[in-house]
C-alpha cells in the first residue's frame, strides 16, 4: 500500500468529494476541460488551471466535487490536482524552524525590517460568496 504525500485531514475531504461525486456525469471538452452535471446544473473544470464554476477548487485548492469527477472519469487521481501547500512535506517544513515568543513589550525599532514589512492579506472571499 502506497502511503499519501497528503496529510490526513485533506485527503479525508478529497474522499469525502469525490465519494458526493459518484453519480455526477460528465463530458470532456478536451484534455483539461470537462462539464460535470450534477443534478440540474452543469459546472466548468478546468484541472489545468485549477479552477471550477462552484468557485470552491478556485479558492481552497483541493478538488471540489466536480473537479475530483473530472479527474476520475479520466483515471487520473484528483489527489494531483492540489496546491502544493497541502502535501505532508510542506506542511513539516512550516514547522521544522523553531518558533521563538516576543516579549509583548518589544519596541518597534527592536523588530526587524523586514518582519515589519511584511504584510499578509486573506483572500478575497467577498467574490465567491456572491457568486454562491
Amino acid at each position: 500500500m502506497l502511503k499519501s504525500s497528503l496529510t490526513p485531514k485533506v485527503e479525508n475531504k478529497l474522499n469525502r468529494r469525490c465519494d458526493l461525486a459518484s453519480t455526477f456525469d460528465v463530458q470532456s471538452i478536451n484534455q483539461h476541460e470537462f462539464q460535470v452535471t450534477d443534478g440540474s446544473r452543469n459546472y466548468l473544470v478546468d484541472l489545468q488551471q485549477m479552477t471550477c464554476t462552484c468557485n470552491v477548487f478556485n479558492v481552497d485548492k483541493i478538488p471540489c466535487k466536480h473537479a475530483a469527477k473530472a479527474a476520475t472519469s479520466r483515471d487520473f487521481n484528483p489527489g494531483l490536482y492540489m496546491h502544493q501547500y497541502y502535501s505532508k512535506a510542506n506542511i513539516g517544513a512550516a514547522y521544522s524552524e523553531s518558533i521563538r515568543p516576543i516579549d509583548e513589550f518589544l519596541e518597534a525599532s527592536e523588530i526587524p525590517p523586514h518582519v515589519v514589512a511584511y504584510k499578509w492579506f486573506p483572500p478575497d472571499l467577498k467574490e465567491v460568496l456572491e457568486d454562491l
